[in-house]
């Protein structure tokens, strides 16, 4: 599949709209990857990545084209704040014009914790294709390149087809292809989902308290949420009478 790199102006439609066309007709399990990588090839982005969410304490990350638009997305998640999330509440496209500028009363934590990515802008897009969000698309550039109207339009179309692509997947799973799909993700958030469960049986709450024990913990010792949940899952840490 050929999609011209940072294509401009009014040729941009036709080649990008071929492209999705082919992914949505081909209906692979990896649609969601390829709608990131022919939009970043085609847009000027540096990287992309897809999130299903119900709220801030219910993510799963689907894909990201590289560890940087991975990372991103990781944070939101370990912070509980970020462009995602209000793109995903909002249903409208949130835009991060520099990153340099978040300021300390949007989105504090996350404005911080970003500033180590090689990321200058921001562009969360809803997955909301006629009906409520799934998720979000997110596009991060290293530059502070301006988008054009026809960039900003092709962006949506990639969040549009996005969605019928992890739609699509969702719809071909059976137990087992859910099973298989959820093995190939990052294993940090199989690691996550375990350790939020253990704390939520050790302490007797609900998982979203358990999350937030476990955000708690990790921004209090200044560790990688990451870490604090191996913890948890190795059983070196517990969150009960018994715990270290």
């Amino acid at each position: 599949m050929t999609v011209r790199s940072r294509s401009r102006g009014g040729d941009a439609p036709l080649p990008l709209a071929e492209a999705f066309a082919a992914i949505v007709a081909a209906g692979e399990p990896d649609a969601p990857l390829q709608v990131c990588q022919v939009a970043v090839d085609a847009l000027p982005f540096d990287g992309a990545s897809i999130t299903t969410m119900t709220d801030s304490h219910h993510q799963e990350p689907v894909c990201a084209t590289n560890e940087a638009a991975r990372r991103i997305t990781e944070l939101q998640f370990e912070l509980g704040e970020g462009p995602d999330l209000d793109a995903h509440k909002s249903g409208r496209p949130v835009h991060v014009l520099d990153l340099a500028e978040l300021g300390e009363h949007h989105w504090p934590l996350f404005g911080h914790a970003v500033g180590g990515e090689p990321a200058r802008t921001l562009h969360a897009l809803p997955l909301n294709a006629d009906g409520p969000s799934l998720g979000t698309l997110c596009f991060h550039s290293t530059t502070l390149e301006h988008l054009a109207v026809q960039d900003v339009a092709n962006a949506r179309r990639a969040a549009d087809i996005a969605t019928w692509a992890v739609l699509g997947v969702i719809a071909q799973e059976t137990p087992q292809q859910e099973i298989d799909w959820l093995q190939g993700r990052l294993q940090l958030w199989v690691i996550l989902h375990q350790a939020i469960g253990l704390i939520s049986d050790q302490m007797q709450v609900k998982i979203e308290t358990a999350l937030t024990c476990l955000r708690a913990h990790a921004f209090a010792c200044d560790r990688p949420l990451s870490d604090v949940a191996h913890d948890v899952a190795v059983g070196t840490l517990r969150f009960d009478d018994d715990g270290r």
